[in-house]
């Protein structure tokens, strides 16, 4: 993977979850947020949870993803398994600490 395909994939999920997370519960986040806490919309037609709803994949590493990680090292897999597998916007906040600012402000409609 490289780290624009990254870069759009984590675009993708934060164009959804600004659209189903509860206005509310984006207004409230902040840098040390768990982002997939927050509370879906009330109206939707299927009640399926936010990372599932909102992630177009889930990302794997044969190693803890950490800052030091290589953007390269990562592959993209189905929705299963999500105890080991993260969401393009989680991988994201920990491999570009640098742009989790950015990224909360998009998800709050800041930007």
């Amino acid at each position: 993977m490289t780290k624009t395909q990254l870069l759009e994939l984590i675009d993708h999920e934060i164009q959804w979850l600004y659209y189903y997370a509860h206005w509310d519960a984006r207004a409230q986040l902040n840098e040390n947020s768990k982002i997939y806490d927050m509370r879906m919309m009330g109206y939707t037609k299927r009640v399926i949870p936010l990372w599932q709803r909102c992630a177009p994949c889930l990302i794997r590493s044969e190693r803890p993803i950490t800052e030091l990680t290589d953007v390269s090292q990562l592959e993209k897999t189905n929705m299963n398994n999500r105890d080991v597998n993260m969401t393009p916007l989680e991988v994201g906040m920990i491999i570009f600490p640098e742009m989790r600012k950015e990224f909360i402000k998009r998800l709050k409609g800041d930007s």
